[in-house]
């Protein structure tokens, strides 16, 4: 019988992530990415690619203000 799970992600880049995007999270970008940085140099890297902080209601999360 077959998994009901879904396939396991394969670890990228943080550039590989982000230019597969136009919205994530820290969350997302901690799971996906292989060697991530400290969080705050992680959202000095985030702004300084073109990334841009967003709230909602629900919470936080970036995008992509320039490609």
């Amino acid at each position: 019988m077959p998994s009901l799970s879904p396939p396991a992600l394969v670890a990228v880049t943080l550039a590989a992530f982000l230019a597969a995007r136009e919205r994530t999270t820290l969350a997302e970008i901690m799971q996906n990415v292989i060697d991530v940085p400290p969080e705050k140099e992680l959202l000095v890297m985030l702004k300084n690619a073109g990334w841009e902080s967003r709230r909602t209601a629900t919470g936080r999360f970036w995008v992509k203000t320039r490609g």
